[in-house]
């Protein structure tokens, strides 16, 4: 019987494992992100549940609801005009998602967090999500219109609309900075719930500028618990001009601006009528330096991350109603 040359078996024992080894890879990696096969058909009901998903219907919510406090300051604002602000801002901050995921898909097939989204999972295609960002969009313009005392309302949603999608989508690619038109576009929503009732008032602008403080830092957090991601993404991103403690501590600050700057707000535009409401403020405001003060001391992780972006949401829609609460008694 003939013998066979012992490193010759080992040559092919070696190529069979690694032929092995790269399949069960190329197997786990297609279980973990399965990918559409191009022309196969998509149920529909996963078509109906891929078009509600690009409203981001929770984000879109909380943007309704900001608006509708905004309507809440407006002098004499009846609860029709309240009820109107809230639907018309719902109908217009699913449409700029909307587009948003339209003009971003190419992008968001780069990135692990968003790779699963409608158009760059290959679920919906981007006809069908622009022409639903269309009718969205159209609704809610025209709810405004037709709701509002005058076409003020229109015009700071149409100014968010052109600061979103006109401005802070296309420069995302260009600049680390993008963030910034974007978080004017996201302080709007009270301001035009205020100008469904005709003038803006003083208030409105207070609730703006804490949704605008507010952003920046919830912008960075995401980053943070996505370092890897983001620092690997293949466009400008505010988290490659810092070392993770470096952005860590940027955080930290503004988190403090935020905390501080409601209840100076609140001072300010109300006085000392609402002592009870301005010690809540005040109480929430400490709550969330505490929070936020180990993140000087030196690298936190994920779940510190997750923390503070929790409580920074929570932050921000009781802050939202006790001012709206405090200005409007």
């Amino acid at each position: 019987m003939a013998t066979r040359n012992p490193d010759r078996v080992n040559a092919e024992l070696q190529a069979w494992a690694v032929r092995g080894s790269g399949l069960s890879r190329v197997g786990l990696e297609l279980h973990s992100n399965p990918v559409r096969v191009p022309g196969a058909a998509v149920p529909r009901g996963q078509r109906v549940w891929a078009c509600l998903r690009l409203g981001r219907w929770g984000l879109s919510l909380a943007v309704a609801l900001t608006a509708a406090c905004g309507a809440l300051l407006a002098r004499g604002a009846s609860a029709d005009r309240i009820a109107s602000a809230f639907v018309a801002v719902l109908l217009l901050a699913a449409g700029c998602s909307a587009l948003n995921q339209v003009q971003e898909r190419d992008d968001d097939r780069r990135l692990a967090r968003t790779r699963n989204r409608p158009l760059p999972s290959g679920v919906l295609g981007p006809a069908p999500a622009l022409v639903l960002a269309g009718v969205l969009l159209v609704a809610g313009f025209a709810g405004l219109v037709l709701a509002a005392a005058n076409l003020a309302a229109a015009a700071w949603a149409l100014a968010a609309l052109v600061l979103y999608n006109g401005v802070y989508t296309p420069l995302k690619r260009h600049s680390a900075l993008a963030f910034l038109p974007g978080a004017v576009a996201g302080a709007l929503p009270p301001v035009i719930g205020a100008a469904m009732g005709g003038a803006v008032p003083s208030t409105a602008v207070v609730l703006a500028g804490t949704l605008f403080v507010w952003q920046l830092p919830h912008t960075w957090l995401v980053q943070l618990k996505h370092w890897t991601d983001y620092r690997q993404a293949p466009f400008p991103v505010f988290c490659k001009l810092f070392e993770r403690s470096q952005l860590q501590r940027i955080v930290c600050v503004w988190c403090m601006a935020f905390a501080v700057l409601p209840a100076v707000l609140l001072q300010m535009a109300a006085g000392s009528a609402h002592p009870g409401l301005q010690t809540a403020v005040w109480c929430l405001s400490l709550v969330l330096a505490a929070v936020c003060l180990p993140f000087l001391a030196g690298e936190r992780g994920e779940r510190d991350y997750r923390r503070l972006e929790a409580l920074l949401r929570v932050d921000i829609v009781v802050l939202v109603g006790l001012l709206a609460c405090a200005c409007r008694v």
